[in-house]
């Protein structure tokens, strides 16, 4: 492998990270892992992703199923030093949790998997790290033989179990404590989450979302198109990328577009299913003013926020997950250098030099018309303060962390 990075005591480490999803989906993990990949070229690095469940692919998608089985579960390989691997299992964890004997053939499945994957790719099995992101993940702790266990704690998961039939809030905390006294260190994206977990693990620290700098930063650009379907919308355009889920305060972009027919409100991201309020945010579509434009794919986004004129976080203040989150969006707005308008939230508190920060709706309007009449050279800042929190920024961060934990294990 080549690489120009400095010499580092993890350069004898390879490393096997547990997704709960797939490599194609953009979020916090798999920005963190890429940007660990750059700067610790002479470590491997295995990707595991969220397993292929047997029973539901013989039921659901056997043609897919047969390709698979044909063609062999390969190992793919991202660059020089990243590879992916989907493994199987008999059935779906969260339903494999009721039942005790599926849980143990899943696990000696994986096992099994892994064992031949990290062996057959040269990984060093004598100086693994293991890396969680999800605490139904409990049971692959000793699944491969590891020096070192992390757990990146991103979310407060025991708050998001009303979005899933097979996870409960019980079980979520009794699988996330388990994680968190068994791994040897746990990074949280939040002061909340650092002071609800501190207690319960043993090296614990914040580690908060970031930005891809080179991506979100060609909103900047000249040569960045603004995309087709936003092209034509009237200015200005008040502009919120993400999920559309319960985070949302529906009430308060409600009151504001019927106030402000001169704005247009744009919103980049899919409905979530298990809303609450999806009446209320059906109903909030029907404004003439509003325009949700639904997912974008991760490469076109910057042609979304080239068009916005503010940005905007209209996350709900009375929710758990909200005020826990380190909001990724934040990070991704500051790259564009557009002007940004929150709620009051903990986690965009330390940037209020930069964004407006409103504690009502009518506050938050207010807002919105200073950012408006906003000067250039706050934009400069926003971009410059970005470059602070990029991912490799963020994966140095974690290096040296991970470089203190191993040389206390070496001596």
């Amino acid at each position: 492998m080549t690489g120009s990075k400095k010499n580092t005591v993890l350069d004898k480490y390879d490393l096997v990270t547990f997704f709960p999803g797939g490599w194609e989906i953009p979020w916090r993990g798999l920005y963190l892992i890429q940007a660990l990949s750059d700067e610790l070229p002479n470590s491997k690095i295995l990707c595991v992703e969220n397993p292929i469940d047997l029973v539901v692919s013989l039921i659901k998608h056997f043609p897919r199923l047969i390709s698979r089985i044909r063609n062999g579960n390969v190992v793919s390989k991202v660059n020089e030093n990243l590879y992916i691997y989907r493994p199987w299992i008999f059935l779906n964890v969260h339903i494999a949790s009721k039942f005790l004997l599926i849980q143990k053939l899943n696990l000696k499945w994986i096992k099994f998997q892994l064992d031949k994957v990290v062996k057959g790719n040269n990984f060093r099995t004598n100086s693994l790290i293991t890396w969680f992101t999800d605490p139904f993940q409990a049971g692959y702790l000793k699944v491969l033989d590891a020096k070192l266990k992390v757990f990146d704690c991103y979310d407060d998961y025991a708050d998001t179990s009303h979005n899933y039939i097979f996870r409960t809030k019980r079980e979520l905390l009794e699988k996330e404590r388990k994680v968190l006294q068994k791994v040897d260190i746990t990074f949280v994206v939040s002061e909340l989450l650092y002071e609800d977990k501190r207690f319960n693990c043993n090296s614990l620290h914040i580690i908060p979302n970031a930005v891809d700098t080179k991506h979100f930063g060609r909103a900047i650009k000249q040569t960045t198109l603004i995309a087709e379907d936003i092209l034509h919308i009237p200015h200005p355009i008040i502009g919120f990328l993400g999920n559309l889920d319960d985070r949302i305060d529906i009430f308060l972009l409600n009151w504001l577009a019927i106030r402000n027919k001169g704005w247009s409100f744009v919103l980049i991201g899919g409905k979530r299913n298990y809303m609450k309020n999806m009446q209320k945010l059906n109903s909030f579509e029907k404004n003439s003013n509003v325009y949700l434009l639904g997912n974008k794919p991760y490469e076109d986004l910057p042609m979304y926020l080239k068009a916005f004129d503010v940005c905007m976080i209209p996350f709900r203040e009375d929710d758990p997950f909200s005020l826990s989150c380190s909001p990724l969006k934040l990070y991704e707005y500051l790259a564009t250098g557009r002007p940004i308008v929150s709620t009051n939230l903990p986690g965009v508190s330390h940037f209020n030099s930069f964004i407006r920060i409103a504690g009502s709706k009518e506050a938050f309007e207010q807002h919105i018309k200073e950012a408006l009449q906003e000067k250039l050279e706050l934009h400069e800042k926003r971009v410059k303060t970005s470059e602070v929190h990029s991912w490799n920024k963020r994966a140095e961060e974690v290096i040296r962390i991970l470089e203190t934990i191993v040389n206390s294990q070496i001596n």
